[in-house]
C-alpha cells in the first residue's frame, strides 16, 4: 500500500497485493477526512479475514466522507455484492474489472467497467442500470469476445438496499 496524497480532508491510496489481516488501510487515521479515493489496481485477493477487517473497517469511515473505489479486481465487485456491510452507501465502485473471453481463440481479457458509462447506482426512485457491452472484439483474433461472468449477480452492489 502506498499513500499517494494526504491532506486533513483527503486521502489517496494506491493498494497492491493480497487484502488481509495486515493490510495497512486498516490501521490508518480517518478522522476528518470528506474523501477516500482507493485504487485497487494491484490488488491480488481478499481473503476471509481480509473481509472481516474490511467491513470492520468501514464502520470507522466518517458518515459524511465518500470513498472511491478504482480499477477494482472483480472480487471486490463480487465481495460488495454478496457480503453484507462490505460497500456502505457512501462508498461507491467507479471502475470494475471483469472477465470477457473469446470462444474463438480461448484469450482471456479484462474490460474495465465504468461507473456513469457502463453502470449506473439506483438513485431514490430510479433503478440500477447495467449497460455493459454484450461483447467486445478479443485483442488476439478481434473475434467476440462474451461476458464471461454473471452480470445481474456481479453488479448486485448498485442497489445498496439489496446486499444479498
Amino acid at each position: 500500500m502506498k499513500i499517494v496524497n494526504r491532506t486533513p480532508t483527503n486521502l489517496v491510496v494506491q493498494m497492491s497485493g493480497p487484502i488481509g489481516e495486515t493490510t495497512a488501510l486498516f490501521t490508518l487515521p480517518m478522522a476528518g477526512l470528506k474523501d477516500i479515493v482507493l485504487d485497487m489496481n494491484e490488488v491480488t485477493f481478499i481473503n476471509s479475514i481480509g473481509i472481516k477487517h474490511w467491513i470492520l473497517w468501514t464502520v470507522k469511515i466518517p458518515h459524511d466522507c465518500v470513498v472511491r473505489m478504482l480499477n477494482c479486481p472483480f472480487v471486490i465487485g463480487t465481495q460488495a455484492s454478496i457480503v453484507v456491510g462490505f460497500a456502505k452507501p457512501n462508498m461507491k465502485v467507479e471502475t470494475l474489472k471483469v472477465p470477457y473471453i473469446c470462444n474463438a481463440c480461448g484469450t482471456e481479457h479484462l474490460y474495465l467497467a465504468k461507473m456513469d458509462k457502463d453502470y449506473f447506482y439506483a438513485v431514490g426512485s430510479k433503478a440500477a442500470e447495467i449497460l455493459l457491452p454484450e461483447s467486445i472484439p478479443c485483442p488476439k483474433c478481434k473475434e467476440a469476445m462474451e461476458q464471461d461472468f454473471i452480470v445481474e449477480k456481479t453488479f448486485k452492489f448498485l442497489t445498496p438496499s439489496s446486499p444479498t
